[in-house]
């Protein structure tokens, strides 16, 4: 069974600073390069059965809007986000 959460990413730099802001919450996550950008994959911590996708993206609503970066988190599947800039 899939138990990580999924967050594509386009820019690295975005991607990294994610990365640490996500750790920094206490979760476990790896950064790998895709076809068209980055993919962070959120893994579950010690003794959790699995990462809710809306704990992930309520991390990430605070982390863009921190930021002030124009990017929305789009939902893709049950436990994916696609970051990306809104639709005109």
């Amino acid at each position: 069974m899939e138990t990580s959460v999924l967050v594509e990413m386009p820019r690295l730099v975005d991607a990294g600073e994610l990365l640490l802001a996500l750790t920094e919450h206490g979760l476990a996550a790896d950064l790998a390069h895709v076809e068209g950008g980055w993919e962070i994959a959120v893994q579950p911590g010690a003794g959790e059965a699995e990462r809710a996708p809306g704990e992930v993206s309520g991390l990430i609503d605070a982390w863009l809007a921190e930021r002030e970066l124009p990017f929305v988190p789009i939902r893709v599947g049950e436990r994916g986000f696609a970051v990306r800039p809104p639709a005109d």
